[in-house]
């Protein structure tokens, strides 16, 4: 088999139909789905069981609720494919053809393929822009040449979804998803850019990400906080020490750069008393845009630098403020 689909379900049931069609709509059909339900408690265990019921390639796990992270390795333990697409079960593949498109792409040796995606806004049922400013010759690129010309086109990510991970790639060096933790796509894809020899892309929007206010990655919690730190404060010490050339381990501080700059914008969502809690942690951090090469990163370590972390993150604070009010 050649690919597994593994969709993560909790709380989904507006969803989760349109996300299971969207596949089984494919035109390429050599894949198997598993729905792993994480102890949902509105209608998606039986809408899984009524889908596995009338399609022999959709099988289900059921499981006491444990977050997406433990869904996500559960799914993986029972992966049978050469690859792994992770599908967010609020989100769906744009066209039929979508599996095909990335079965042609793939090289006999890609560990991981990239793929396009576009937002879509649900409180205004409006799409964004397709994010796929991809290189061409990604599969004849060194990993540190590919992943340095995502971030200076703008077109990194680190999510799970819209990409597709040799299997064995995950097995054979334990990766997998830390239990419990929030942003657990930031950890997992970190693993995988130290061991992937090589990559693939398609230039193209296969993939929707629906952007909800109720959803787990727009829940503003205190964990969310501490877990963007813990990464924070681990990886460096973890790419310098990596048995890896000097070029992908300075690509990666990069990485960790641009999300430095994302973890600023998210500190200063937070009210003052837990900002005022973290802050020692968060300017011991710092040194991190030391490597900044993505606009916001350099911006916000210009500001930093200038104004030090209180009065920038005064000014993130207006900044969210407006930004919530357009």
């Amino acid at each position: 088999m050649k690919y597994s689909v593994i969709i993560p379900v909790y709380k989904v049931e507006k969803y989760l139909s349109e996300c299971v069609e969207s596949i089984l709509s494919q035109d390429y059909q050599d894949y198997e789905i598993i729905l792993v339900d994480d102890g949902s408690p509105d209608r998606c265990p039986e809408i899984c069981d009524e889908y596995a019921r009338v399609y022999p390639q959709i099988s289900v796990l059921h499981q006491a609720n444990a977050g997406l992270a433990c869904a996500r390795n559960a799914g993986l333990d029972k992966a049978n494919g050469e690859y792994i697409i992770f599908i967010d079960s609020d989100d769906y593949l744009i066209s039929k053809s979508a599996l095909s498109i990335i079965n042609s792409a793939l090289g006999a040796n890609t560990d991981v393929l990239v793929y396009g995606f576009k937002k879509y806004f649900e409180s205004s049922r409006t799409y964004g822009n397709p994010i796929c400013n991809f290189p061409d010759c990604a599969d004849g690129m060194k990993p540190s040449d590919f992943l340095m010309a995502l971030l200076k086109n703008d077109a990194y990510t680190g999510t799970a979804w819209a990409k597709v991970v040799k299997k064995s790639l995950l097995k054979d060096n334990h990766i997998e998803f830390k239990n419990g933790m929030i942003s657990e796509d930031i950890d997992w894809y970190l693993q995988i850019m130290l061991k992937a020899q090589s990559y693939a892309v398609v230039n193209e929007a296969l993939y929707v990400y629906r952007m909800r206010s109720d959803s787990i990655s727009h829940a503003v919690k205190e964990k969310s906080l501490t877990d963007n730190l813990w990464i924070k404060e681990n990886w460096p010490a973890r790419i310098q020490k990596a048995p890896v050339d000097d070029k992908l381990k300075e690509v990666l501080m990069h990485i960790m750069a641009r999300y430095m700059g994302n973890f600023m914008i998210l500190y200063a969502s937070y009210n003052r008393q837990i900002r005022k809690k973290y802050h020692d942690r968060v300017k011991e951090l710092l040194y991190i845009f030391d490597y900044a090469v993505t606009p916001r990163a350099k911006k916000i370590d210009i500001a930093v630098k200038v104004l030090g972390l209180r009065l920038t993150t005064a000014l993130l604070v207006i900044a969210n403020k407006l930004k919530k009010r357009t």
